[in-house]
């Protein structure tokens, strides 16, 4: 699977002449590897930047800016900062060389934040967008196994909470009787649906007709706009594609590598002979015991979601 970033976003770029024309853009910048990966695409073309840590310094001098291996790190920080903004509308602008979306070969993000800095992004051949796209396939996979897995837990606790309130109604009867609890549902109507105990079968008919009659008010939208819509909705919720997308191996191969040395290679199977081990009951009890101190994550080391203070380059 080819890496790509976790999380989405939409913008407008203008293209032949005065139409705007809808992109989804990601971005990754790791301190720890020290590289960076911004993706952009039309959902038909794909346009790709993706630098290690020489590759940063080689074109930091473009810019003006010398020394850069000890800031490297710095660097990437403001970049984060500035991609994750609110006010990145006015931090990048995104530029193309040609009248059509579609000719163009490169995607320019120019960043105007504490560095002045231009991302290039080259388009990419047939097979890495196949590519691209499944992957992107493979992250609504993973979010619809989290959403699924939130209402599960969801679900249970709803039914935790019924056995606790049921339990608390059955003894407030036995010592007030029954009035208060019928004047509190003759008060409460509306409400009074969900006093009973949660049933699943009951909730998901009653959500799905009412996300047919919601749809249904959509239905005389032009069919791009739904789909853009639909897109941007998706990509709005930024925890679930943080959560349920692995942390990506952004670092580039060599420049060396070329796209004829992709080719599969065959291995032939290895029988692995482990030699067996006397078992120590001493020791599987020390293991046991053993609670090893919980490591930072690598979204949290990368600095992505706890960025540090910027400091100029």
């Amino acid at each position: 699977m080819l890496e790509i970033p976790r999380t989405w976003f939409s913008t407008s770029l203008s293209s032949q002449g005065t139409e705007k024309v809808k992109l989804l853009y990601g971005y990754e910048f790791s301190s720890e590897s020290k590289s960076y990966l911004i993706c952009t695409t039309d959902l038909k073309n794909v346009w790709i930047e993706r630098l290690n840590k020489s590759q940063i310094i080689k074109k930091a001098k473009r810019f003006g800016i010398e020394d850069l291996g000890d800031k490297i790190e710095d660097l990437l920080t403001v970049f984060s900062e500035g991609f994750g903004a609110r006010s990145k509308d006015k931090t990048l602008k995104f530029e193309i060389n040609d009248r059509s979306l579609g000719a163009t070969n490169v995607i320019n993000i120019v960043f105007e934040q504490d560095v002045q800095w231009r991302f290039e992004l080259e388009r990419q051949s047939c097979q890495i967008a196949t590519e691209f796209f499944a992957s992107m396939n493979m992250q609504q996979f993973r979010n619809h196994v989290f959403l699924d897995y939130k209402v599960q837990q969801l679900e249970k606790a709803i039914k935790d909470k019924d056995h606790y309130i049921l339990y608390l109604e059955q003894n407030y009867k036995a010592v007030n009787g029954n009035e208060i609890i019928r004047k509190f549902h003759r008060m409460n109507e509306n409400q009074y649906t969900f006093a009973k105990p949660f049933d699943m079968e009951e909730w998901n008919q009653k959500t799905e007709i009412s996300y047919t009659r919601s749809s249904a008010d959509d239905s005389d939208e032009p069919e791009k706009t739904a789909i853009w819509r639909y897109i941007e909705e998706s990509i709005s919720d930024q925890n679930t594609w943080r959560v349920a997308q692995p942390f990506p191996a952004i670092e580039p191969q060599d420049d060396t590598m070329k796209e004829a040395d992709h080719s599969p290679i065959k291995l032939e199977p290895y029988e692995l002979h482990v030699p067996p081990v006397k078992e120590d009951p001493e020791r599987n009890a020390r293991v046991e015991d053993y609670s090893p101190t919980k490591k930072k994550s690598p979204i949290k080391r990368s600095g992505l979601t706890s960025p540090r203070k910027r400091r100029r380059i």
